[in-house]
């Protein structure tokens, strides 16, 4: 089913895989209050994220707000991982390197508001 899951998958629902794994690499799961901060989002949307993404089986919801990536939801974000890793290596050839934060690799806007 994982197919299915990855035709429904909007950007809200791969950034939020994307921060689990990258917040859940010690394998102690990833507290509710953790991802609201770290996407900078209410509780209660992340709440409501999680619930969505546990009815498509890609986290796994656990007691005081602790959440899992299932297999399916880790080979997902890695797969979106690879995804973005290649595309950002790309843009990065062609954008100033003042375009990228420092420390987090994300991409600023660069655009010139003259025009």
């Amino acid at each position: 089913m994982a197919n299915t899951n990855a035709n429904k998958l909007s950007a809200s629902h791969i950034r939020y895989l994307l921060v689990l794994k990258k917040l859940a690499a010690s394998d102690l799961g990833v507290r509710s209050v953790e991802l609201a901060s770290e996407l900078g989002v209410s509780k209660p949307s992340v709440c409501n994220m999680l619930c969505v993404l546990a009815e498509m089986k890609l986290v796994d919801k656990q007691p005081r707000s602790i959440v899992y990536l299932t297999q399916a939801g880790n080979q997902m974000a890695e797969k979106y991982s690879e995804y973005y890793d290649a595309v950002f290596a790309i843009l990065t050839k062609y954008i100033s390197q003042n375009c990228i934060a420092p420390g987090s690799g994300l991409l600023l806007d660069c655009r010139n508001d003259g025009g």
